[in-house]
């Protein structure tokens, strides 16, 4: 009698990790419009670009780009971490009210196509690209700012003590800059903004003063700080008086070598 043995073979698609600059350089830039990944004129990644980045990542075996040194990755199944984004910094991408977010003030790290990155000639932004620059610059003076501040929070107001594990607090109505709580034992919710603060800047620091009320059950205070503030803004808050507006300015110190 004949004796038969099955072999049973298993193949695994094995997925990989890449830094997405890599990556995208592994395509010219002709290729990578026509497939819908980079968009308008400046070459950007935008919201329209995920679907069809993640098809390329499928057909190549990348589950996963990255680029480590700005701590930003965005994965196959649409779990991000964009520490620029304007709305959350982590999460799934599906979650965001604007996807492009994934994205945002990361163009210039994370895409080598970005605004002609390989052409030495400059080229003139279209005015989606120069806002994104200069807000880019107003968010890391804001960073700067609360890393400043929360060195130093007395010199905002004497008794400030932070109570947020050093890190931004998230609530119903968005990420608090800096939640203390000042030596009477109420609750601040501190909003800093680079520059003016404008007039939505206002509904903003009311919606984190509200749901720290509602989550903690006690009595919050909110403080707007500010290098300048819009003449409605300082209209609007004479009508919280749990609301405190103040200006900050900045001090050079010149040394000879």
């Amino acid at each position: 009698m004949a004796r038969f043995g099955l072999c049973f073979s298993s193949w695994v698609n094995i997925m990989t990790t890449k830094n997405i600059f890599d990556f995208l350089k592994e395509f010219s830039a002709e290729e990578l419009k026509q497939r819908g990944i980079l968009r308008g004129d400046s070459n950007q990644l935008k919201s329209q670009s995920i679907h069809p980045l993640f098809e390329l990542m499928k057909e190549n075996h990348v589950d996963r780009l990255e680029d480590t040194k700005q701590d930003w990755f965005l994965d196959i199944e649409g779990h991000f971490n964009n520490p620029k984004s304007a709305e959350s910094k982590k999460g799934n991408y599906s979650e965001l009210s604007n996807p492009g977010n994934v994205f945002n003030y990361a163009n210039s790290t994370i895409n080598p196509y970005y605004r002609g990155y390989f052409f030495k000639e400059e080229r003139v932004a279209d005015e989606n690209t120069e806002q994104e620059e200069a807000e880019g610059v107003l968010f890391s003076l804001e960073r700067d700012l609360q890393m400043a501040l929360r060195r130093n929070i007395e010199q905002l107001e004497v008794g400030l003590r932070i109570v947020d594990e050093n890190k931004e607090r998230t609530v119903e109505g968005g990420r608090i800059d800096i939640t203390a709580e000042d030596k009477k034992k109420r609750l601040v919710a501190i909003e800093l903004k680079a520059g003016e603060a404008k007039p939505e800047s206002i509904a903003q620091i009311l919606a984190y003063m509200v749901s720290l009320e509602q989550e903690e059950n006690k009595e919050v205070r909110g403080i707007l700080v500010a290098a300048k503030f819009h003449p409605r803004v300082a209209l609007a808050a004479k009508a919280i008086p749990n609301l405190q507006l103040t200006e900050y300015s900045f001090t050079f110190t010149f040394k000879n070598h």
